[in-house]
């Protein structure tokens, strides 16, 4: 046999009539929503002078356009680059691999100067015959194909993945690649 609970003290004996809807907004925040068509705060003085010139506000939303359309948090799940595919691996591993090449073949050529007369040399009648060592120059120039091997390879692949107008040129491997190929013709000609 079920119990049937009995009446509560405090509850009304009439039955309550139904409360009105509350808006969506009102339940979340606890804020009254105001009706349609009011104006929701005061203007500022910047969004006064953007309604008050027809110019501005085309910038104005132009930018507001743009900012939403690369601000990660508009993107949000719409992001299907969600972090480093193998692709961005490896031109990360070609650009430093490419600058490590590049620092070596610059130490190679640095070894590779002529030792000039000094303060000391001449003080204490050291001889001193200045000539390039060919060596460390044959080794800069064999590290030269391979430093601008990788930065063409990380450039290339930059612009086949280069799709969104955020998406940017790496300006350190094409800085890298002019150099590369200035010194290895440079080192062709003189060695």
């Amino acid at each position: 046999m079920a119990e049937t609970p009995a009446p509560s003290p405090t509850a009304p004996s009439q039955p309550v009539a139904p409360q009105p809807a509350v808006p969506a907004a009102t339940a979340a925040t606890g804020a009254p929503v105001p009706p349609a068509g009011a104006p929701t705060a005061p203007l500022t003085a910047v969004q006064e002078q953007v309604a008050k010139d027809p110019a501005l506000a085309k910038a104005h939303a132009y930018h507001e356009a743009r900012r939403k359309k690369t601000s990660t948090l508009y993107v949000g799940d719409k992001n299907r680059r969600k972090g480093m595919d193998v692709i961005l691996k490896s031109i990360v591993a070609l650009y430093v691999i490419g600058w490590l090449l590049f620092v070596a073949m610059l130490i190679f050529i640095h070894l590779g100067l002529p030792n000039f007369a000094t303060f000391f040399t001449q003080a204490y009648n050291i001889s001193n015959t200045p000539k390039y060592d060919t060596t460390m120059m044959g080794y800069a120039t064999m590290l030269a194909p391979f430093v601008i091997l990788s930065a063409a390879t990380g450039l290339t692949l930059k612009t086949k993945r280069r799709r969104r107008s955020t998406d940017g040129w790496e300006l350190g491997m094409i800085v890298q690649l002019a150099i590369s190929v200035i010194l290895f013709f440079y080192l062709l000609i003189a060695f």
